[in-house]
């Protein structure tokens, strides 16, 4: 019975350690976008970003075919607390919508109208929502690294997913700056690419940007 025992003691050991020399870690997972199940600090932390602000611009192609290419389509500057988003639709600004979370404010004013759109207020895990959506990856947990990449002279790491998913990720500061998201449905297949511009990290971000404006 003893010699039984250490039989299995044995066997049980050599099972873990075969079971963790199977566990392969992603390759260059330093490189990583950070995961949006961290909360928005610990994102912040990881790429050492206490503020930041961008443009995005994305292209459109349906069927190999262009339907537009790298269009402004916003403006969004973010620190701890506030986030700016300034849409864009012909090349203008339509909208502006301020989220101050200690004000517990969200609010939309469109310029043309001079006027308010909306005005609500906001709970934390809301604006976590919004901020990590812009530095967060965009991919599934099923990462696979493609190599490296330059954009906009920043060197990244290149990521897909198990769903043709795609991203580039700035090594500095390792966070997303293009992405592509594929989608298909019968006969069409939808590629658009989203792509950041006009990256500016860590400068103070004036109270100006995020005050509402006065309507008259």
């Amino acid at each position: 019975m003893k010699k039984f025992l250490i039989f299995v003691t044995i066997l049980l050991s050599l099972l873990t350690l075969s079971c963790k020399d199977s566990i392969i870690e992603p390759e260059n997972q330093e490189l990583m976008a950070p995961s949006n199940k961290l909360s928005l600090s610990e994102v912040m932390k990881y790429s050492n970003i206490e503020s930041i602000s961008f443009s995005i611009y994305d292209s459109l192609n349906i069927n190999g075919e262009s339907k537009w290419s790298y269009k402004k389509n916003c403006e969004v500057y973010i620190d701890s607390k506030r986030i700016r988003k300034v849409s864009y639709v012909n090349e203008k600004p339509s909208d502006i919508n301020v989220i101050e979370l200690e004000r517990k404010l969200n609010w939309i004013y469109i310029p043309d109208a001079n006027k308010f759109l909306d005005i609500q207020g906001i709970t934390n895990d809301e604006f976590e929502i919004i901020a990590k959506e812009y530095i967060c990856s965009h991919l599934n947990e099923q990462k696979q690294f493609n190599g490296d990449k330059t954009i906009d002279g920043k060197s990244c790491a290149k990521f897909s997913d198990n769903t043709a998913a795609n991203e580039l990720v700035w090594k500095n500061y390792k966070i997303p700056i293009q992405w592509e998201n594929i989608v298909k449905y019968n006969t069409t297949t939808e590629v658009k690419t989203i792509q950041l511009r006009d990256i500016e990290i860590n400068k103070e971000l004036p109270d100006s940007l995020f005050q509402m404006p006065e309507v008259f």
